[in-house]
């Protein structure tokens, strides 16, 4: 197995195991992201009816007398509020903006950096089913810096996760394939050396063939150095083949423009030793043509 072939394999292993794992992955961190930013808006809900709580209380003490009740809700308070009416009468409010009749429907909306809700009208962990007399609603701060803080947070993790994730495929991978690289490169090494060895032993048997004096052998004896030259003919291909296999570097890959009708030609006189032994007869209807290519 060649570095080209290993890298690529390893490329599509990792592909397909890295392509599984960022939809699965994206699918969890989403669901999560969803998760988290459900958590940050309950909490800050959470937050604002305990607010809403202490409001209630006072203004129960004092027998839901806004007037004298005021005082002592805004001691201390950081936040703004707004007291209505179930039917939407304003009792009091310092809000940046009353709500409209749907925003007071709905329980919450936003004013330039601020969120404005009733927690009352919103889901909550700790959430009352007893229902206070007035509606009151709370200025606060947008959630955006902490919902973005933590998206970032969550993209920091999906990338380390998937990092180590793809550390852990590519050494797992090239831990398979070491047994069957080394392998299949003990083998291409020993088919190289044996290319490069045959070569001479073919050599030497044809050219102990041609040299050969054959006019006081009988027909017999003549078929059979016949047939031991066919087999070399067969050999010296196989060779050429593996070399070109094996050792394409160093075969000629020159283009020109070959004579076409000529190389065919060559290459059947070449194998003309196989058709008569096969009892074969060959016929060639050819015209003289031309192609730009390398002669190997």
């Amino acid at each position: 197995m060649s570095h080209n072939s290993t890298r690529k394999s390893i490329i599509q292993i990792l592909s397909l195991y890295l392509g599984t794992s960022i939809i699965l992955l994206c699918w969890l961190f989403y669901f999560f992201y969803k998760k988290e930013v459900r958590n940050i808006f309950l909490t800050q809900v959470a937050s604002l009816r305990e607010e809403t709580l202490e409001i209630n209380d006072i203004l129960h003490k004092y027998k839901y007398d806004i007037d004298e009740a005021l005082p002592e809700i805004l001691q201390n308070k950081e936040h703004n509020i707004g007291i209505f009416k179930r039917d939407g009468t304003m009792l009091f409010s310092n809000l940046l903006k009353n709500p409209s009749d749907d925003e007071f429907a709905k329980g919450v909306y936003e004013v330039e950096d601020k969120v404005i809700i009733d927690p009352e009208f919103l889901p909550s962990p700790h959430k009352s089913k007893k229902r206070s007399k007035f509606r009151i609603f709370i200025q606060d701060s947008k959630v955006d810096s902490l919902i973005f803080a933590s998206k970032v947070r969550l993209a920091l993790i999906f990338v380390l996760v998937l990092g180590i994730m793809s550390i852990v495929a590519f050494v797992l991978v090239r831990l398979f394939l070491k047994p069957l690289n080394e392998h299949i490169q003990r083998l291409d090494d020993f088919i190289k050396d044996a290319t490069h060895e045959t070569n001479t032993p073919i050599s030497i048997v044809l050219m102990s063939i041609e040299t050969l004096k054959t006019h006081n052998l009988s027909e017999e004896e003549r078929k059979k150095i016949g047939r031991i030259k066919l087999a070399c003919l067969q050999l010296g291909h196989i060779y050429r083949e593996l070399v070109a296999y094996n050792f394409p570097h160093s075969m000629q890959d020159k283009i020109s423009n070959l004579d076409l009708q000529s190389l065919l030609e060559e290459r059947l006189d070449f194998f003309a030793p196989f058709f008569t032994q096969k009892k074969l007869s060959i016929s060639l209807d050819s015209k003289p043509a031309r192609i730009m290519a390398s002669r190997e």
